[in-house]
Formats: structure tokens, C-alpha cells, sequence
């Protein structure tokens, strides 16, 4: 789950947690996640962001069209569970939840500072959490 925390400013407050700058080594880590726990190449990652910005930057784009990223799809509405608007949030608290579940039934996940994301891995057991900071 990658958390920018301002890049979504227009729909609701959060303060500043990534630059859409470090997706870079975000991805780095889950390659290196992949080649720690020996799980094939054709593995596919989803990803879970907090800013539908963190689709269009590269690698992100090139690694999408290759198939290795995945998203929960084109009519993906993007809502934060405890600040965004009802409105807002009524539109997007489903998809927020199937990420939710996706990320705490995933074998490995590579984190950002975001309670969201951690709460996810420890609900679901995850047996294999990476920070992105440092890919610990």
C-alpha cells in the first residue's frame, strides 16, 4: 500500500508521507521481496495507493502494461475510510475494503507509513511485511 498522504488534497487532508518520487524504490522493494521468499517472476503485484497519481508515474506505467502491476481496475473509486466526505466515501469505501482484503491476503507486502496498510498485514497474518523506507 503506498501512501502518499497530500497528493490527494482535493478530496480530503492528509499530511505529506511519500513523494510520488520514492514509487521507485517502493517497487524495488518488492522485487527484492519477490527474490527473498524465492516466488516466481510472473508474480503480480497489486497495488493499493491513496492517489490514483501513483498509476501514472513511471515505472508504475511501463510495469503495468507489462502485467506485473495490477489495480482494482479502471472504475476504481478512490476514498480515504476515516476522511473523506460521505459523499465521497460512500463511492469508494467498497473498493477501499476489497483492497483492504486483497493486501491482508497477500504472501508478502511492502508498506508505507499508512495505518491502513499495516492493520491490513496483521489482520490477515501477513508472513512477509517490508517496509519501503530501507525495505526492512
Amino acid at each position: 500500500h503506498f501512501r502518499a498522504g497530500n497528493e490527494s488534497a482535493r478530496l480530503w487532508w492528509d499530511p505529506g508521507r511519500h513523494s510520488l518520487s520514492s514509487m521507485s524504490d517502493f517497487l524495488d522493494c518488492a522485487a527484492q521481496a519477490e527474490r527473498e521468499l524465492h516466488m516466481p517472476s510472473t508474480t503480480r503485484w497489486f497495488l493499493s495507493a491513496d492517489t490514483a497519481s501513483a498509476l501514472s508515474v513511471e515505472p508504475v506505467t511501463r510495469l503495468m502494461r507489462e502485467g506485473k502491476v495490477v489495480v482494482l481496475g479502471d472504475e476504481w473509486r478512490l476514498a480515504h475510510v476515516d476522511r473523506s466526505h460521505v459523499n465521497l466515501g460512500l463511492q469508494g469505501y467498497a473498493d477501499s475494503y476489497v483492497a483492504y482484503y486483497l493486501i491482508a491476503s497477500a504472501r508478502a507486502v511492502v508498506l508505507s507509513r499508512s495505518y491502513f496498510g499495516e492493520t491490513a498485514a496483521e489482520v490477515g497474518a501477513v508472513p512477509a511485511a517490508y517496509f519501503a523506507e530501507g525495505c526492512v
